[in-house]
C-alpha cells in the first residue's frame, strides 16, 4: 500500500512544503506553522458582512508502492458552528491564494465520503503521484453568533481541520 502525504502551497510563488495538519487562516501562510495560525484567525465580523477565510491550497502526494491509484474521495466531517461554511473545489492550476470569495472552491464541502471520486490525480508518475490541487474556504456568515474561530476550541487552543481520503490501488 502507497504512503500519503499532503503538500500544502501558499503565495504568489507557490511555496510548496509537506503539512501535517490544515488549518483555516485569515493570512497566506503555512497553516502547519506552529505559531503562524495562531496569529491568523478567522473571526466573525462585526458590520454584518459575510468573512472569507484565506484559501487552503494542498494537494495530496501517494509514494509508491502502488501501480495504480484511482477512485479518490475526500471529505471533511467537521461539526460546522451556526453561520459557517465549509467550501470545497479542485484544479489543476495553482492560483494565488485569496481571501476573496474562491471561484474555485466554490461548492459546499462534503461531511460524508461521496459516492463518486471528488478528486482526480493530476499525474502519472512512477515514484510518486499527485491529485490535483484541492482549494478549502470557509465562510463565514456576518450575522454568525460570536464564539472561537473555526479550528479553535472553547478553549482557545487551535484544532485542526479533520479530513478523510480514500483510495483505491493497484
Amino acid at each position: 500500500m502507497s504512503e500519503l502525504s499532503v503538500e500544502e502551497a501558499v503565495g504568489s510563488s507557490m511555496q510548496v512544503q509537506t503539512a501535517s495538519q490544515i488549518h483555516l487562516l485569515g493570512e497566506d501562510q503555512f497553516s502547519g506553522d506552529e505559531y503562524g495560525y495562531l496569529d491568523s484567525p478567522l473571526w466573525v465580523g462585526s458590520d454584518g458582512a459575510p468573512r472569507y477565510s484565506m484559501e487552503r491550497w494542498f494537494r495530496l502526494v501517494f509514494t509508491m508502492p502502488f501501480t495504480d491509484i484511482r477512485r479518490v474521495h475526500l471529505w471533511l466531517p467537521q461539526t460546522m458552528p451556526p453561520g459557517w461554511l465549509l467550501r470545497l473545489g479542485t484544479s489543476l492550476t495553482y492560483f494565488t491564494p485569496t481571501t476573496a470569495s474562491s471561484t474555485i472552491a466554490a461548492t459546499p464541502a462534503p461531511m460524508t465520503r461521496t459516492s463518486e471520486p471528488n478528486v482526480a490525480l493530476a499525474d502519472n508518475g512512477v515514484v510518486e503521484r499527485r491529485t490535483e490541487w484541492i482549494v478549502l474556504q470557509a465562510v463565514v456568515d456576518g450575522d454568525a453568533p460570536s464564539g472561537p474561530p473555526l479550528g479553535y476550541g472553547l478553549d482557545g487552543q487551535p484544532n485542526p481541520l479533520e479530513y478523510h481520503v480514500e483510495w483505491s490501488e493497484l
